[in-house]
């Protein structure tokens, strides 16, 4: 069913054990990067609707995320008072 701007739901990503904070998409859009209260982020495959892989470093949870206009590096920003460069 689409929503009344035309959009139809593509998939689910679950995997998060607490809310979602922020959300990244890759240039390519290969992959979705998430933040989230958990403390973790997470990549995406977009194609293959399936867990890439997941960071942990933060100490507190993950309130930002952006990629680099490159899209080599990705930067996330926590309640730790820290921003990580990945």
């Amino acid at each position: 069913e689409k929503t009344p701007s035309g959009f139809q739901l593509y998939s689910k990503l679950e995997g998060h054990s607490a809310g979602v904070t922020g959300v990244a998409i890759t240039e390519d859009c290969q992959r979705v990067i998430s933040g989230s209260r958990d403390q973790t982020i997470k990549i995406w495959n977009v194609a293959h609707k399936f867990e890439e892989t997941t960071l942990r470093g933060h100490n507190t949870a993950i309130n930002s995320i952006a990629m680099t206009p490159c899209g080599l590096r990705l930067v996330s920003g926590s309640d730790d008072g820290n921003v990580k460069l990945w």
